[in-house]
Order: C-alpha cells, then sequence, then structure tokens
C-alpha cells in the first residue's frame, strides 16, 4: 500500500458508496452519491477518467477490489484527495501513449456484458465525450452517422473493437477529401468512405453542411 494511505479510512469510505444488497460492489446509487461527493457529472470525462485509472470492468459501477485497489495506487483515501489529483490525471491524457491506453479501455467498459460491439449511439455519445479537440471533424462525423445513416440504423453494424481502435480514428483523423481504397470489414470501411465522399465538400467550403 502506497505511503499515505489510510487503510481504514479506505474502508470506511468504500462503506459509504456500497450496494447495501452487495458489499462487494458500489452499485449505480452509490456511484452517484461518489459523483457528488467529488462535485462530478457522472457522465463527464472526468469520471470516466477515475474508471480508466481504477480499472473498473463495467458502467455505472465498481467492485470493491477495484475501488480500493484504484484509489490506494492513487495515494487516495478520501474524495478530498482525489478532487485535487484530478486535474493531473487529466493532464496525462496529453500524453499519446496514456490517451491511447484510455481509448482503448473506454470501448470495453462503454459496451454491455457479452456484446462485441458497441450500440451506434452509445459510440457516438462516448466520442463525443472522449474525443473533443482530437479530432477536427467529430461534429460532422457525428451528425453523418446519428441523421444521415441512423434512420436505417439496421443496416448499421455494431462498432466492433477494431472500428473503434484502429479504422475509424485513424482514417477519419486526416483530412476527408476522397475515397479509400484500403481494405476493411464488413459495413464499415464503406460508410467511412460514404463519410469521407459526403464530408470532402463541406470540409472545402464547396458545400454547406445540413447539420
Amino acid at each position: 500500500m502506497r505511503s499515505g494511505v489510510d487503510r481504514k479510512k479506505l474502508e470506511q469510505l468504500y462503506d459509504r458508496y456500497k450496494d447495501p444488497q452487495d458489499e462487494n460492489k458500489i452499485g449505480i446509487d452509490g456511484i452517484q452519491q461518489f459523483c457528488d461527493d467529488l462535485s462530478l457529472d457522472p457522465a463527464s470525462v472526468s469520471v470516466l477518467v477515475i474508471a480508466w485509472r481504477f480499472g473498473a470492468a463495467t458502467q455505472c459501477e465498481f467492485s470493491k477490489k477495484e475501488f480500493v485497489a484504484g484509489m490506494t495506487e492513487l495515494g487516495c483515501d478520501s474524495t478530498e484527495k482525489l478532487r485535487a489529483l484530478l486535474p493531473r490525471l487529466e493532464q496525462e491524457l496529453k500524453d499519446p501513449v496514456k490517451f491511447k491506453d484510455f481509448y482503448q479501455f473506454t470501448f470495453f467498459f462503454a459496451k454491455n456484458p457479452g456484446q462485441k460491439g458497441l450500440d451506434l449511439e452509445m459510440a457516438v455519445a462516448y466520442w463525443n465525450l472522449v474525443l473533443p479537440g482530437r479530432f477536427k471533424f467529430l461534429d460532422l462525423w457525428n451528425s453523418f452517422l446519428l441523421f444521415q445513416i441512423h434512420p436505417e440504423a439496421s443496416t448499421v453494424p455494431n462498432v466492433q473493437q477494431r472500428v473503434w481502435c484502429g479504422s475509424v480514428r485513424a482514417r477519419l483523423q486526416t483530412r476527408p477529401t476522397g475515397r479509400s481504397d484500403s481494405g476493411g470489414s464488413g459495413a464499415w470501411p464503406v460508410l467511412i468512405d460514404d463519410f469521407v465522399e459526403y464530408a470532402g465538400p463541406v470540409v472545402t467550403g464547396t458545400k454547406r453542411s445540413p447539420f
């Protein structure tokens, strides 16, 4: 245990949030109280950063092991200490290696247990949370998905891991000015190319965005 962490105090903190029906986890009500004590919106990127540092496996809950080990690793035994540490934790995301780890963590954290991919709406919500300032075409991409594609959502596959971690971010990170002839899997590479074809004129100023 890191020096400066009072195990008894940390256990008492965990007891404040633990699920009354399952003492081995903090459920949704406990998470809300935890966020209130930190003066954080549960849907904020700050809470996602905490979940990342705790190694949380599931949305809206922390196991006792995740909470205690995570707080200990961060050298915190109170919400005051954690709140004071948050700016530094968020600053760490400027490191490309750490951001990549955080971004990949988000995919597994966001998807429902047992699912291989993310529902489109969930993927868009998390892209909006983690990519602002990192992907300059984010608003256009999300609008394209939700307003152009969503009405025919039955034809759109879930966002798979390699799409989340590779295809979308890598292929959309550059200026969308033309179709790609690179290979890929299923409907997503085609969809990305459709977006590139649509967005090119918008980006170059030869077409107004309808969104």
